[in-house]
């Protein structure tokens, strides 16, 4: 077993993200380098907890699609078999949806991607929160100084919004 290895494992850590420290940030910490590498652990962990929600999520979509085509298939192939009218267009994507709303969660069906959609949002809306910031300090008056100021302020509000899911 290596240093890395080692390390990774003596305090619980992937050797993923070891790997990742030592390449990419070590060098920037310097004595630090141990409490900054436990810190962007925690993150880390964060992070990949969400993705794993997310891929979670993902493949029960994947597989309630494919519950779905097979519904609207067997459906669709006994009309072209038996030469009898079974089943309308319409009749197939309502018998669609019924498989799908069958096959999946309401309780969690998005919760991960909604989060991490929500999150996108509001850094977003944190760039232009920064940009009318920096508007404010180049301006010439003072009311378009205040202006650009009240907009980013109004902005930070909103991003938090966003993130508590209280805003669309």
């Amino acid at each position: 077993m290596n240093e890395r290895e080692q390390l990774a494992k003596d305090n619980g850590m992937t050797i993923e993200f070891v790997n990742w420290f030592f390449d990419n940030k070590k060098d920037g910490c310097g004595n630090v380098w141990f409490m900054m590498m436990a810190a962007m652990w925690e993150g880390w962990k964060v992070q990949e907890a969400k993705c794993a929600a997310l891929a979670a999520e993902v493949q029960a979509v994947r597989w309630a699609c494919g519950q779905v085509y097979m519904k609207g298939y067997n459906h669709g192939h006994l009309n072209t078999v038996d030469g009898l009218d079974y089943a309308s267009e319409t009749e197939l994507v309502e018998r669609g949806g019924e498989a799908l709303a069958d096959f999946t969660d309401p309780d969690h069906c998005g919760v991960a991607a909604d989060a991490i959609l929500a999150e996108v949002r509001a850094q977003g809306v944190d760039m232009f929160a920064s940009k009318c910031k920096e508007e404010s300090k180049c301006a010439h008056s003072s009311d378009c100084r205040d202006s650009w100021w009240v907009s980013g302020e109004n902005a930070d509000e909103f991003a938090a919004q966003l993130r508590q899911g209280g805003a669309a």
